[in-house]
């Protein structure tokens, strides 16, 4: 199979893989760790499942062992806002960082409880510790700021740290790397967008204007039909299993083209399940992680008329066009189109309202 993958496994559990063994990534990985090294600040973007975390995280270890990197990982969909962001930044930060940063925490009246965690007075606030420390990193580092979309308005608190630093150090080769990863280029817009005002089409953060130092951009996209079917295939054959043409053409169209639901099946088939099970498995564990985030989203953007439009959704999944969607469930056009639009900015849905992987199509049909 191409893109090295010969003599890894097929099927990872591991959330860190040797970069040789992430199939169908070649071009992502060399572009995403020659901008690490560049020190060309980037936004990872990709649909649920594609594999942005298991890249970064991948890419960042390498780094790290074969030219010693500092890495700092955060998840802000775990942190939740800008705040926490900060917390756990400063807790995962090397310990000769936060010995630098004592005594500054110290001269400005921080309560420092102990080298993990700190507590902030009122009148020094996160985005000022967020500055020390992306200025107090060793150049030869990179922070990752997983699902930076989750902040929403608290970009303008980032964005504004981020333009400090710059002031600080001059230019980004005397600060460390950046990754920021999202579901779509819409949802980290104002990472990749810069405009006389700011970052993206709205002035969140006055007076940061970061025209000519914009982000680069590496987009994961679901693997194609073909691909899918050879790794698995090739991986199946791997643990001994020999599957049927049929089978595998089966739980490539249920996949979609996401690695890791492909991944998923794949695991549990080596270890002898039968396949049925694994499908009724990858509804009950990942699916059900789609369906999850959808209802959400649409709970938080539409209180009123959720319950109407998760039916819209489902009907529009099984083929039921909008204007018919509409008339069954009695929310107007226009209403259902915003959904979709929502949709689009969080990576289950194109620009053209169809569905970036017939996978999230499948999930959705049961969405109540």
């Amino acid at each position: 199979m191409e893109d090295g993958i010969m003599g890894c496994k097929y099927f990872p559990t591991s959330r860190v893989q040797r970069l040789n063994c992430l199939a169908g990534r070649d071009e992502e990985i060399e572009t995403l760790a020659a901008n690490i090294k560049s020190k060309t600040w980037t936004a990872l973007t990709g649909s649920k499942f594609t594999g942005k975390t298991l890249l970064v995280k991948s890419v960042a270890e390498y780094l790290r062992k074969t030219e010693g990197y500092v890495t700092l990982y955060v998840d802000v969909k775990t942190a939740g806002n800008f705040e926490r962001l900060v917390e756990t930044a400063y807790r995962k930060a090397p310990m000769t960082v936060k010995r630098r940063m004592e005594l500054f925490l110290f001269r400005k009246s921080l309560d420092v409880t102990n080298r993990s965690s700190f507590k902030a007075q009122e009148t020094l606030p996160p985005q000022i510790l967020f500055w020390k420390l992306l200025t107090t990193l060793p150049e030869q580092s990179v922070v990752v700021l997983d699902n930076v979309h989750v902040l929403g308005r608290e970009t303008a608190l980032l964005t504004g740290v981020l333009w400090d630093a710059l002031n600080e150090k001059g230019s980004r080769k005397h600060l460390p790397g950046l990754i920021v990863t999202g579901p779509t280029p819409q949802a980290v817009l104002h990472f990749l967008n810069p405009s006389e005002i700011g970052w993206g089409s709205v002035d969140i953060s006055k007076g940061t204007h970061f025209v000519g130092r914009e982000f680069g951009h590496v987009h994961l996209a679901p693997w194609s039909d073909e691909f899918s079917r050879r790794y698995l295939y090739e991986g199946l054959a791997e643990c001994g299993v020999s599957p049927s043409m049929r089978e595998v053409a089966h739980v490539a169209e249920v996949s979609g083209g996401l690695p890791a639901v492909l991944s998923f099946y794949g695991r549990f088939r080596c270890r002898g399940y039968p396949r049925d099970r694994i499908l009724s498995m990858i509804d009950g564990r990942l699916f059900s992680q789609v369906r999850r985030e959808i209802r959400d989203i649409i709970k938080e953007r539409f209180p009123k008329k959720n319950t109407s439009l998760f039916k819209a959704l489902s009907l529009y999944a099984r083929g039921v066009s909008i204007r018919e969607a509409s008339h069954r469930t009695g929310v107007s056009r226009q209403t259902v189109y915003e959904m979709l639009r929502t949709l689009i900015e969080w990576g289950y849905l194109n620009e053209g309202y169809g569905f970036v992987s017939p996978a999230y199509a499948r999930a959705v049909m049961k969405l109540r």
